[in-house]
């Protein structure tokens, strides 16, 4: 998200060509990466996955990739049921090749524990995937989990918690399922996640009309012209399992941030505009009929610019995707 996916795809080939690989394996856990178009309404982190795999996909020809899924549907993002038939397509269309079992004492278990140690060294993070896993590891579950996962939103000292339920499949506890990358992204090549900055990211998977984003309730920087500007854009778009009171509060609370000062523009959903009550005091930008940009002062043309780029760019690869 930080580099953009242009210059990521080109770090990655000069590392490939530098230590001469010749195989990329790929490990996501809970299997949002496999979500097709029609998932994209309950996805939360699309950015990081759907680029990875459009990244990888099109590495070279001599340039094997494989892709690793831990335990699917553990995150929560895509449902049991798609998870049955994205498992059953990729064994019709052989982009499936192997499924292995593992328990506590196994060596893909022990790698699995390796790379979220790292990982979580590296964010200071704890998912919920983690200690879900390590509890059906544990517990050895003979049927389907059912449970409520959470995510927090806070803006300043204020927080609020989402809350939204899942199910995971027995089918796939202890199980990794390993695909031929190349092949299993053939069979999405309709889903285009290329983007230059952050905004233009999330911009792009807004309009695929994702549940969310990494990036939802943030600030993230923007970027005209290659040049960073040191003018954030707090994103005030919280994901769709908000629910309604929680919705019109948060909107509510970032705006009157804005107006207090603490936060200078906010980029929210037209369609949120009427959950806003009371006077707000902000000057107001349209982006199309998808967002609206809130600020304390009038912007600067180059923000405007920026953003209303990013808006028509995301517009178009959408349209033609």
């Amino acid at each position: 998200m930080q580099y953009g996916t242009y210059t990521l795809a080109e770090r990655l080939r000069r590392l490939i060509k530098t230590r001469a690989y010749d195989t990329i394996i790929a490990v996501d856990v809970g299997g949002d990466i496999l979500a097709d178009k029609n998932d994209f309404e309950t996805l939360l982190t699309p950015m990081v996955d759907l680029a990875c795999l459009d990244i990888i996909g099109e590495m070279p020809d001599w340039i094997s990739a494989y892709l690793a899924v831990v335990v699917p549907g553990v995150c929560g993002e895509v449902p049991r049921e798609r998870i049955d038939d994205i498992i059953a397509e990729s064994r019709k269309n052989h982009s499936l090749i192997d499924v292995i079992d593992f328990n506590e004492y196994s060596p893909y278990y022990k790698k699995y524990e390796m790379l979220n140690r790292e990982i979580n060294h590296r964010t200071g993070s704890y998912s919920h995937t983690e200690w879900m896993i390590k509890g059906i590891v544990q517990q050895k579950p003979a049927a389907n989990i059912k449970a409520v996962y959470e995510k927090s939103y806070q803006i300043g000292k204020r927080e609020w918690r989402i809350r939204f339920p899942v199910e995971i499949g027995k089918d796939y506890f202890n199980r990794i399922y390993f695909f031929d990358l190349k092949h299993f992204k053939s069979h999405r090549s309709h889903i285009k996640m290329k983007y230059h900055t952050v905004i233009d990211g999330f911009m792009k998977s807004r309009l695929m009309g994702t549940c969310g984003t990494e990036v939802d309730m943030s600030s993230v920087p923007l970027q005209f012209e290659k040049e960073e500007m040191k003018m954030p854009v707090f994103l005030l778009t919280p994901c769709c399992h908000t629910d309604a009171v929680q919705r019109r509060d948060i909107i509510n609370y970032g705006l009157r941030k804005v107006t207090e000062g603490s936060i200078d523009r906010v980029l929210i959903y037209a369609k949120d505009r009427s959950l806003i009550t009371g006077n707000v005091r902000a000057y107001s930008s349209e982006l199309g009929e998808d967002f609206v940009l809130l600020s304390r002062n009038p912007e600067p043309s180059q923000v405007i610019d920026a953003l209303h780029y990013s808006y028509v760019n995301s517009k178009e690869v959408f349209c033609s995707a």
